[in-house]
């Protein structure tokens, strides 16, 4: 937000540098984060001076040059060359002495030097309006006032505005700052000086009306209006254009400016209609128009919702409430009577219509923060003021103000006890007295060790004790809160497995294992669910868009989109993972936040090099990732809560770990080419499994030798990994240690319609060396149970 130094100097008196103010603001907690220089016209005419012409003559053999001699004050006699036709003895001009940079209007900057021009000397230049930003005119140089004294500085001469800009960094909860009032209010507080009281010459309209406005909604309290007729439109005077410039507006036309300065300088939106477009003479405020088309200020055609708060006269809606006006009933150059109106808005109904429409205004803005619903009467009055200054109106009607349900102010109880418990520092009583003072914040009465307050309307976000407590500390300083001689702490029980750093581990384990960490959006679009998943998701009230309706139910489409985004740009070998949340909710309504990993490839594993040949990816690396993983981090999962099969779902799998390729049908939802391999932890569930792993992180290497025993079988091609686990399983749940599938084969050395696997078993006892038969009988009854369950063949 841009604060002019100049228009904040109307609301309180300051004499200070600007560095000084910014350093007092950002103690107070208004941070300004950059200041700038500016000038009603660009270089602020810095070095050009008014000089007089003393001696002029035409330079011989040429047709338009004139040697001159020109004062410039202090007795400084400059000799010029100058083209122009109407440069002629005694006349006062505005001159550019050498080293002045000079700034057109159209094109670049440049600096005045010493030249020579036919041979004769020329120490500066003689300026015509558009040379320095003055105007556009190139018909000759510019003549001054004969009463110009020589020497003048340039700028002094022609009223140039010098201005300072402060950049503030407004928070979300310092609606009441979003104005230069509302700056000066603070600056009053910090320096302990009063507010100028606003003024306004406004004439107020002794007669009646036929004016009514009507509230058919309660997101909007209050709404004042004014007409007034009699209007010239036209171009603003300087000053009040000045004002905009400042901070950046481009002046439109007097009435529009009129509003836009208001809303800077209280901090009140204001909106102007053409009285003539409000049919039957009557303002209506109310919701309920959905699917209508609404063309707004700019032009577009925009399709409203049932919640947006409309405007409207007795037949059409003429502006969305708080965002932007409509196109047919602003002020145009035919206008001659207006109707202002001075509203108070729920923010909230606000903010939803401004984020529905893609709008953000100056107004909504400040409606979203919070306006002063007791701030109308007097921002109505101030442009009414303003119109008749600038635009010859007067009132046609006394001030219509409907508020038919006045907001409370807050009530808060401050007890001294708590306020210095709260603070860490003791406020003296005057200081506090001075401060709500100044912040305008009503001492009602002192109680025994408390004071009763009334907040103003202004100050939405302060309600409670905390709150005032933060005003008073922010302006008494923050800096006056003193460290302690001697600092103490204790330190807290510290969680096992703590959350964080297995966060942290975790991702530094796949980093090394050459993954890349991806962070995705949580709101995703319904398009990828069922309609029976549906039933479990979390809707978002107001999502931005239908592509960040809902609560993602997994983190596979999130991946996706990754996977996509990077294939279509030629990166097609690819390992990502992502921590992230899934959501849904019960029948019952209770919301179900889980964490998980999620781990992606495709493309190739490992690309060649000149040892080693490509290696494309597969479910076996994965699941070895997978492995790798739950080894490093301490976890443990049974067997029964893997899950091996076809990735078919968008939705996050009940089993604690998921592997599998990714169905043909999603790739084809995101166009993408070849297999992609997936994996999906249940981080949340495994976290659970550490708390009792943790207290056996350390081991004896074994005493006995571990042995190992290779099988080959062949296959029906619809046999799963995870049905040789259930039969490993349910066979031995002691000695086998570790099962590994070290080969697959597909071909035409064996039957169609099967497949071959080669797996090694480590077998181990922690008691014995195993013998020969112990191990024989394990490797047979794996065989005779493979054999019945899977069908499996054993090649020999």
């Amino acid at each position: 937000m841009k604060i002019s130094l100049n228009w904040l100097k109307q609301h309180i008196d300051w004499n200070d540098s600007t560095d000084k103010l910014a350093e007092k603001l950002t103690a107070g907690g208004l941070e300004v984060e950059g200041t700038e220089e500016i000038s009603s016209v660009q270089g602020g005419l810095k070095g050009l001076v008014i000089g007089e012409v003393l001696a002029c003559e035409p330079i011989p053999d040429t047709d338009h040059l004139n040697k001159t001699k020109v004062n410039i004050g202090e007795g400084i006699e400059l000799p010029i060359v100058c083209g122009a036709k109407n440069v002629a003895a005694g006349l006062k001009v505005l001159v550019a002495p050498p080293g002045t940079t000079i700034y057109p209007i159209e094109g670049e900057p440049f600096t005045i030097g010493k030249r020579k021009l036919r041979g004769e000397v020329s120490e500066g230049m003689i300026c015509a309006e558009d040379e320095v930003g003055l105007g556009h005119d190139h018909a000759g140089i510019m003549i001054l006032d004969p009463a110009a004294i020589p020497g003048t500085p340039a700028a002094e001469y022609f009223q140039i505005e010098q201005d300072e800009i402060l950049e503030i960094g407004l928070t979300a909860n310092r609606g009441d700052a979003a104005s230069h009032r509302g700056v000066a209010r603070d600056v009053s507080a910090l320096i302990n000086e009063d507010l100028k009281p606003i003024q306004n010459n406004y004439t107020p309209y002794t007669g009646s009306t036929n004016w009514k406005i009507e509230l058919e909604d309660e997101a909007c309290p209050r709404y004042t209006g004014l007409l007034m007729e009699e209007i010239k439109v036209g171009e603003s005077p300087e000053w009040l254009k000045n004002r905009l410039r400042s901070l950046g507006l481009n002046p439109i036309n007097n009435i529009v400016d009129i509003t836009n300065f208001v809303l800077h300088d209280l901090g009140q939106p204001i909106h102007a209609f053409d009285a003539d477009q409000v049919k039957g003479e009557t303002i209506r405020v109310k919701k309920g128009l959905g699917g209508q088309s609404f063309v707004t200020l700019d032009g577009e055609k925009r399709t409203l919702d049932a919640d947006d708060m409309m405007i409207c006269n007795a037949e059409s809606p003429m502006a969305i409430a708080g965002v932007f006006g409509g196109k047919d009933s602003g002020v145009s150059e035919s206008t001659t009577r207006i109707f202002i109106e001075s509203a108070y808005f729920n923010p909230s109904s606000i903010r939803k219509t401004a984020k529905r429409h893609g709008l953000s205004t100056d107004a909504s803005f400040r409606y979203e923060r919070g306006t002063d619903p007791e701030i109308t009467i007097t921002a109505i009055e101030l442009v009414a003021s303003l119109v008749e200054q600038v635009a010859g109106g007067k009132a046609a009607s006394p001030i219509i103000d409907v508020y038919p349900k006045a907001i409370p102010a807050a009530e808060v109880i401050l007890k001294r006890n708590y306020l210095d418990g709260l603070l860490g520092v003791h406020i003296p009583d005057e200081d506090i007295k001075r401060i709500l003072k100044r912040l305008e914040i009503e001492l009602v009465e002192e109680l025994e060790g408390a004071w009763k307050l009334l907040v103003p309307s202004f100050k939405s976000d302060v309600t409670r004790a905390a709150d005032v407590a933060e005003e008073l500390i922010r302006i008494y300083g923050l800096d006056a809160i003193s460290l302690p001689e001697k600092a103490s702490t204790s330190f807290p029980h510290r969680q096992h497995p703590d959350a964080q750093a297995s966060r942290k581990k975790m991702a530094e384990v796949l980093v090394n294992r050459g993954f890349f960490e991806i962070s995705t959006n949580s709101m995703t679009s319904s398009k990828f669910y069922s309609e029976e998943t549906m039933q479990r998701a979390v809707w978002l009230k107001n999502p931005l868009s239908s592509d960040m309706e809902i609560m993602r139910l997994g983190l596979l489409p999130s991946l996706l989109q990754s996977v996509a985004h990077n294939k279509n740009r030629k990166n097609a070998d690819l390992k990502f993972f992502e921590l992230g949340s899934v959501y849904m909710q019960t029948s019952e309504g209770q919301f179900i936040e889980e964490e998980r990993i999620a781990m992606v490839a495709t493309g190739n594993w490992a690309t060649e090099s000149w040892h080693t040949p490509s290696m494309p990816s597969d479910i076996h690396l994965l699941k070895q990732e997978v492995e790798v993983l739950l080894d490093r981090m301490g976890m443990s999962c049974r067997a029964s809560k893997w899950s091996f099969d076809a990735i078919s779902s968008f939705e996050a799998s009940k089993a604690w770990i998921q592997i599998g390729p990714v169905a043909k049908s999603l790739l084809k939802q995101f166009d993408i080419q070849g297999p992609v391999y997936y994996s999906e932890l249940n981080w949340t569930q495994l976290m659970r499994s550490m708390q009792t792993a943790i207290r056996m992180a350390t081991k004896p290497a074994p005493k006995f030798p571990a042995v190992r025993r290779d099988l080959s079988l062949v296959l029906d091609k619809s046999t799963q990994m995870t049905d040789l686990n259930k039969v490993i399983q349910a066979t031995d749940k002691g000695m086998i240690r570790q099962v590994n599938v070290f080969d697959v084969y597909e071909g035409d050395k064996i039957e169609a319609g099967k497949k071959a696997y080669s797996l090694s078993f480590l077998l181990q006892d922690d008691e014995k060396t195993l013998s020969d038969k112990e191990i024989d009988a394990l490797m047979n009854k794996l065989i005779a149970n493979f054999e019945k369950q899977v069908k499996a063949i054993i090649r020999k």
